[in-house]
């Protein structure tokens, strides 16, 4: 009896408690809210409200069709970056006068804040946009920034505007004067360093992701409106901001009737060659000279020695990358552009370049050139195709211009855009027969998924004739289908199969999990367009078309010099820049890629031979090759490997010096953290250094 009463006085307290911890919580958190609190449940608002807007985002197509209606400005309006609006932004900017030779005012913006500027459009209607930049960091990342409109962004793809920077490479002079390479000792190309040469740059708004192929056109209305750019990657000087109507590039029809009205004829003048691999000026730093084996023409080429003979493949593959010519034209006249090229990657597909002529797009053709595939060499005219259409004509007058060539996505930005929106219905159809199912569906079971989820079903039939007509644009496009059209095929046979068959959905819906993948995968493929060039020629129309392929004898004398060089030929070293005293030298062998090996050979030459003038002879070895040498007695002085285990082995067997009481080792150890010399310590005795420390991250969602 009393224990009961007990129980019933605590519960009746703890009940008292919670209501009173009810009443005083908000009380006390009024009274005694610090900024720090107010700040941080701001600071998530904010976080929530753009994780909700770009989710919720239209895209750009959309916004088109909301304002199909509106013409095009006639008139432009240019904003001095330099007057912005103070109250409105947040960004730490700074004025900068007459900077990098640009005279007046220009506005310094960092890689955080916003900034946003008053601006009194003329006249309602459409409007390109125009930034005169100039890059100030030397990192490799694009600046980015997104866009508002009156405080809103106006689509996703405004989101991410992207500004390239200019880099350049180290070239060294021949005898002739002409670029060439810096060799090692062996004779072997090395690849140029590259440096940021920054400039002032004109640039449009243009879609990052290539599915448009001209620039935005953002909707205004008359009178009074602000502009913004809200900081998403590294910080940039900017002079203005145009607005200006944005004219359609005429055809090359229009072109042609314009030559032949102006009188123009085909130049008279030799074929001018652009080594694809000295570029002038390119857009990231990644976009590097490389070498290949595989033709006996390419120029230049040798059967055993490495010759930087090409340039792009992986390397110059991604939306918005370009690679920059300078040219000297030696007469007037009308000029076509050809290249030796080779596309034997995106099997079934052509890749597309956008072609600049002194910064201009000559005509509407030149936003998609197209590269077809093939597993061999290929040569050909801009403009020429399978149909027989003639190549493209340039006008260009004597003396210096510059050829730019951009990865675009071209006509194919279209169908990947489709492909893109496909798979976000199917992965939401996915979804919605996944709640009803569950993880593990009964096949035989009638779910009733016409009746249940209706809509579904119908998005399903909508995207599997999408799919279809997807498939027939992709070969009748490129003439043949291929490994991509077929994997298009594949999901738009299992959709049809569901959607014509409810008994058909339980069964394969893991299946239809797996294609949802499959199609993510493919997006992702084709919209990297690689693309190997060994060298352009600008040349007359009649000219003869360069060489794409050696003939037989060229092939085989190629191989047979190949196959000899190959018993005398060190494959494995990496030849020093620099001769030194090879009787004062030490074996380094190394586990890693050539162009890894490279920068190390770069560094001991650089930094480490001239100070000690102590030689290395650096090799590039295979991963088991170190134990068998060390058997046989002919292993190296040190080994370089990203496995700690190895060290430690060859410790226990006494294979291995320590290297505790070396000179200089109590400051070396200071590089690296503690933990990291566990593994390479035995009995108190140290018997290797890191070459890389790994850690754990953890990311946090703030929403």
């Amino acid at each position: 009896m009393n224990r009961t009463k007990l129980q019933k006085l605590m519960a009746l307290f703890l009940a008292f408690l919670t209501l009173a911890g009810t009443f005083t919580v908000p009380v006390m958190a009024a009274d005694a809210g610090s900024e720090t609190d107010t700040d941080e449940g701001t600071s998530a608002r904010k976080e929530l409200a753009e994780i909700s807007a770009a989710l919720n985002a239209i895209t750009y197509l959309e916004y088109c069709e909301e304002h199909k209606d509106a013409k095009r400005a006639t008139t432009g309006v240019t904003v001095d970056a330099a007057v912005y609006n103070k109250e409105m932004t947040d960004a730490a900017v700074e004025v900068y006068s007459n900077y990098e030779g640009m005279e007046g005012d220009s506005l310094f913006i960092p890689d955080s804040g916003k900034v946003t500027w008053d601006i009194t459009i003329p006249e309602t209607g459409k409007y390109a946009i125009e930034v005169v930049y100039y890059p100030i960091s030397n990192k490799a990342n694009s600046i980015e920034r997104m866009f508002y409109i009156n405080d809103e962004v106006p689509f996703a793809e405004a989101r991410y505007l992207a500004m390239t920077k200019i880099w350049k490479n180290e070239y060294e002079k021949g005898e002739d004067g002409k670029n060439t390479f810096l060799t090692d000792i062996n004779g072997n190309d090395i690849r140029p360093e590259t440096y940021e040469d920054p400039a002032w740059v004109t640039a449009d708004f243009i879609d990052s992701n290539g599915y448009y192929s001209n620039p935005f056109e953002f909707y205004f209305e008359k009178g009074e409106n602000t502009i913004a750019l809200e900081a998403v990657r590294e910080p940039v000087v900017i002079k203005t901001i145009k607005l200006y109507p944005y004219e359609d590039l005429p055809t090359y029809a229009d072109m042609k009737s314009e030559y032949a009205a102006n009188g123009y004829k085909e130049a008279v003048a030799d074929p001018i060659k652009i080594d694809a691999e000295f570029t002038t000026a390119t857009s990231h730093q990644t976009i590097y000279p490389i070498y290949d084996r595989t033709s006996a023409i390419t120029d230049p080429q040798d059967p055993v020695l490495v010759k930087l003979n090409t340039i792009g493949s992986d390397k110059w593959q991604k939306v918005g990358q370009w690679v920059e010519y300078e040219i000297e034209v030696p007469a007037d006249g009308l000029y076509t552009i050809a290249a030796r090229f080779r596309q034997a990657e995106l099997s079934g597909l052509y890749v597309s370049r956008r072609l600049y002529i002194d910064g201009e797009v000559p005509f509407e053709e030149c936003n998609y050139l197209q590269f077809g595939y093939a597993t061999a060499w290929q040569s050909k005219r801009f403009g020429e195709n399978a149909e027989g259409d003639e190549p493209y004509q340039f006008y260009l007058t004597k003396g210096k211009h510059t050829i730019r060539l951009e990865v675009t996505l071209g006509e194919l930005g279209t169908i990947v855009r489709d492909v893109s929106d496909t798979l976000e219905v199917i992965n939401e159809a996915y979804l919605s027969i996944l709640k009803l199912t569950g993880t593990n569906p009964d096949s035989y079971r009638d779910y009733g998924f016409s009746r249940v989820i209706p809509g579904t079903i119908k998005n399903l039939v909508l995207e599997s004739r999408n799919l279809e007509q997807i498939i027939g644009q992709l070969e009748s496009m490129n003439g043949v289908a291929g490994e991509n059209t077929a994997t298009l095929s594949e999901v738009q046979r299992l959709v049809e199969k569901m959607a014509s068959d409810e008994d058909e959905i339980a069964p394969n819906l893991t299946t239809l999990k797996s294609n949802v993948g499959t199609l993510g995968t493919w997006v992702n493929t084709v919209t990297k367009q690689p693309l190997e060039i060994d060298y352009l020629s600008v040349q007359p129309v009649s000219a003869e078309l360069p060489k794409a392929e050696a003939n037989f004898l060229q092939a085989i004398w190629f191989e047979i010099r190949s196959f000899i060089g190959s018993f005398y030929t060190d494959y494995n070293s990496l030849g020093s820049t620099v001769e030194v005293d090879e009787t004062n030298s030490v074996d380094v062998w190394v586990v890693t890629g050539r162009d890894q090996a490279q920068i190390i050979r770069n560094l001991i030459d650089n930094d480490f031979t001239p100070v000690s003038g102590v030689a290395v002879n650096l090799k590039l070895v295979a991963g088991g090759s170190l134990l068998p040498a060390t058997l046989a007695g002919t292993g190296p002085d040190v080994s370089i490997q990203n496995t700690s285990d190895t060290c430690i082995n060859y410790a226990i067997r006494s294979a291995v010096l320590p290297v505790t009481n070396m000179e200089g080792m109590d400051e070396v150890r200071t590089w690296f953290d503690e933990s990291a010399m566990i593994p390479l310590t035995l009995y108190g005795e140290v018997y290797g250094l890191p070459e890389t420390e790994t850690f754990n991250m953890l990311f946090v969602r703030l929403d």
